[in-house]
């Protein structure tokens, strides 16, 4: 690769053109398993163009709660680094999405689809906490054909527990 030569335990997850916010120039974005590498070239009219590089170690993204602070916007992706903040705007919002995806992946070990998986179990526990049922296992029954009216009525339960909370207070 022009412009960065990988280490021994480097390896290539993406690769594509951006523009870094206030360039003009187009710049090829790799990302690494251990960096994140801006080559961009810059070409001169009478003379052999030069190729600057610039390197961002992964470590130094900034997390919070277990999350990269990385936020994507259309084609534009901004990224908090622990000393600096960099806007990378990518060809198209899908390689905007699939480069963030890539670096929350390398970052947390997860892919998309588990990270969403997570949520959503959150989410089923809050409600499963909030209305005192189990939400998977009333969905079971339902599949399984229970009759509308006992699942209205296990709701229900939950309902008047959290109502008699409130009235308590």
């Amino acid at each position: 690769m022009i412009g960065y030569e990988l280490k021994e335990d480097e390896v290539v997850l993406y690769k594509g053109n951006v523009t870094m916010s206030g360039a003009k120039a187009m710049s090829k974005l790799v990302l690494t398993n251990v960096n994140i590498v801006l080559i961009t070239e810059h070409k001169k009219l009478f003379s052999k163009g030069e190729i600057t590089t610039d390197v961002y170690p992964l470590s130094n993204v900034k997390i919070y709660e277990q999350s990269p602070h990385i936020k994507a916007k259309s084609r534009n992706v901004e990224i908090y680094f622990i000393t600096k903040e960099v806007i990378f705007t990518f060809e198209s919002r899908m390689e905007a999405k699939k480069f963030v995806s890539e670096v929350t992946s390398c970052l947390t070990g997860k892919s998309t689809f588990e990270r969403s998986a997570d949520k959503v179990k959150k989410v089923i526990e809050v409600v499963d906490d909030t209305l005192g049922i189990d939400a998977i296992d009333m969905a079971k029954d339902i599949i399984k054909g229970t009759t509308y009216g006992q699942v209205s009525s296990t709701l229900q339960k939950g309902l008047d527990a959290i109502k008699k909370t409130f009235k308590k207070k």
